[in-house]
C-alpha cells in the first residue's frame, strides 16, 4: 500500500518534481488542417479529430508548467482547464487557466478572475447555460478555500469568483458537477469530505458528508455526480479500518432536501487495494462508476474496473475493463462507461482508451502522459485532455468525431 500512497500522490502531483523531464515527452504541437464553422470565437489554433483521437495539440504555453487538466462539454463546446505556473524566474504562484474548444476550433487562453493566491486544481462541469469551475485558493495565511466560478456558454466568466467552502477549514481537491441548473461541489480537509449545493433545486452551505475517513489525507479527495432528480452521489476511496493497507471503493447518495445515506463498499476487496475512482452520470441517472483495481494474484499489477448503479440504487457486480497485466493509474470515466487511463508505475505513463466495457486501445504511442482527464460532448464524440511528461508539463487536447 506505502507505494500504491506514492503512486496517488504522483498522479495528483502532490509531493513530485514538477520540473523533471520524462523520456517518454511528446513534441506534438498544434494540427492546423482542418475546417472549422459556427465556433462562438475566433480560432486561436485548430485540432483535427482521429480515431480514437486526434494528434493532440497543445493548448497551454508551452513555456509555463501546466498541470491538473480536466475537461467538460456542452453542446459541441468543450472547456479544458488546468492550473499553470509563471514562466521560469516569474514566481511560483499558480493560477486557473481554461480554453473552449469548439469542433476543433480552440478559443484564446481565459485565466480566472482570481483575487487570491494559489488557484489549482480546477474541476469542471457543464451546467444547463455554460459551465462552472471550482478550484482551490489561498488568502494570506487563511486555510486554503474553494471558489466556485461561472462561466456562459462560451467559456467567459460571469461575475466573480464565489468561495464555497466552510469559513476557517481547510478545503483542499475540489470536485464539481452539475444537472441542469444545479451544481454540487465536494472537497475535502484531509480528515472528512463536504458538499455544498448551489441552483434552484437547493442551495446548501458547506456540510460534512459522512463521518471522519479512517485513513486520512488529501489524496482520498470525494469524487461527485448529480442524477436528474437531484440526488447527490459522492465516492471516494479509504481503508476499511484505521491504518488499514488495503483501501476500498466508497459510495454515499443523498436525495435532494434529504440526507447521505450510509456508504456503500462498491469495490468489495478487501484483500486487494481499489483506488483512483471516476464517476460518470448517464442522462436516465445511472450512475458509471470506474477505479483501478489490485489484482489478487499479484501485487504490482492494477486493472481498470467498473460497476454501475442503477437510478433505484442497486450496483452490480464489479467487472474489468480487460487484463493488461500492468499498473493502471487513474481511470476517467464518461457516459458509456467509455474510459482512458495510464499505465505504469512512473511518472508517466502511456495513455489508453476503452470505448465502453470493453479491451483498451493504446493512444497516442509515444507520449508519456502525467495526467488526463475525459469527457463526452452531446453527439457522443470523446475528448481528451492530459498533462504530458515535457520540460515543462504541458496541457495537450484531442478528440473524436
Amino acid at each position: 500500500m506505502v507505494l500504491r500512497q506514492f503512486c496517488l500522490l504522483i498522479s495528483l502531483g502532490l509531493g513530485c518534481n514538477e520540473s523533471t523531464p520524462s523520456p517518454l515527452a511528446s513534441d506534438a504541437g498544434p494540427v492546423v488542417d482542418a475546417a472549422v464553422t459556427d465556433a462562438p470565437f475566433a480560432c486561436s489554433l485548430v485540432a483535427a479529430p482521429g480515431v480514437p483521437f486526434g494528434a493532440p495539440v497543445v493548448l497551454s504555453d508551452p513555456l509555463r508548467v501546466s498541470l491538473a487538466p480536466a475537461i467538460a462539454a456542452r453542446g459541441e463546446v468543450a472547456i479544458v482547464a488546468w492550473h499553470q505556473f509563471p514562466p521560469a524566474g516569474g514566481g511560483s504562484s499558480p493560477e486557473v487557466a481554461w480554453r473552449a474548444v469548439a469542433r476543433g476550433c480552440v478559443g484564446p487562453v481565459i485565466v480566472a478572475p482570481e483575487t487570491l493566491t494559489l488557484a489549482r486544481w480546477p474541476s469542471v462541469a457543464a451546467t444547463a447555460s455554460g459551465f462552472v469551475i471550482a478550484y482551490e485558493a489561498e488568502s494570506g495565511n487563511d486555510p486554503t478555500v474553494v471558489r466556485l466560478l461561472e462561466l456562459d456558454g462560451a467559456g467567459q466568466p460571469l461575475g466573480a469568483p464565489e468561495t464555497v467552502s466552510a469559513a476557517g477549514s481547510l478545503a483542499r481537491l475540489p470536485r464539481v458537477a452539475a444537472s441542469g441548473a444545479d451544481v454540487a461541489i465536494v472537497w475535502t480537509d484531509g480528515a472528512r469530505h463536504w458538499l455544498s449545493l448551489r441552483g434552484p433545486g437547493e442551495t446548501l452551505t458547506a456540510m460534512p458528508i459522512g463521518g471522519a475517513l479512517q485513513f486520512g489525507g488529501i489524496i482520498n479527495f470525494p469524487r461527485v455526480a448529480m442524477a436528474p432528480d437531484g440526488t447527490t452521489l459522492v465516492a471516494w476511496d479509504d481503508g476499511l479500518s484505521e491504518g488499514s493497507a488495503n483501501f476500498e471503493v466508497f459510495l454515499a447518495a443523498r436525495p435532494r432536501h434529504g440526507s447521505f445515506a450510509a456508504p456503500v463498499n462498491v469495490s468489495n476487496t478487501p484483500d486487494d487495494d481499489s483506488a483512483d475512482v471516476a464517476l460518470a452520470m448517464e442522462s436516465d441517472g445511472t450512475l458509471d462508476i470506474a477505479w483501478a483495481e489490485q489484482s489478487p494474484v499479484d501485487e504490482n499489477v492494477f486493472e481498470a474496473a467498473y460497476t454501475r448503479r442503477a437510478p433505484g440504487g442497486t450496483i452490480a457486480a464489479p467487472a474489468l475493463y480487460g487484463a493488461q497485466g500492468t499498473w493502471v493509474v487513474a481511470p476517467s470515466v464518461v457516459p458509456g462507461l467509455a474510459a482512458t487511463w495510464t499505465t505504469g508505475m512512473g511518472t508517466t505513463g502511456a495513455p489508453w482508451y476503452a470505448s465502453g466495457p470493453a479491451p483498451a486501445v493504446a493512444v497516442w504511442p509515444g507520449v508519456g502522459v502525467f495526467q488526463q482527464a475525459l469527457a463526452r460532448g452531446d453527439d457522443g464524440a470523446p475528448f481528451l485532455v492530459i498533462a504530458d511528461g515535457n520540460h515543462p508539463a504541458r496541457v495537450q487536447f484531442g478528440w473524436s468525431n
